[in-house]
């Protein structure tokens, strides 16, 4: 397994991965190996499903009883948000 070594840290972040590490019950070393885990992880997707929402949204307002409105009704609710 690879090693690194890690120079030059701050006082302030030392401290605070030492805590981190005591609370987790973790050495310094798995603790740091967790934090960079976790800022190295695979972000979601942000991509949205067009046709998976669209079905969500119709199961919401079928659980919800949402009757869906109409073009005038949303121009109302623009205007309203804007006075």
């Amino acid at each position: 397994m690879p090693n690194i070594t890690l120079k030059g840290i701050p006082a302030k972040i030392h401290s605070e991965l030492k805590k981190r590490a005591a609370a987790s019950r973790r050495s310094l070393n798995s603790e740091a190996i967790v934090c960079l885990e976790r800022a190295l992880a695979e972000p979601p997707d942000p991509r949205v499903d067009p046709v998976a929402f669209s079905r969500h949204v119709r199961e919401m307002r079928v659980k919800y009883d949402i009757k869906p409105m109409t073009a005038r009704e949303i121009r109302d609710a623009i205007d309203e948000g804007r006075a």
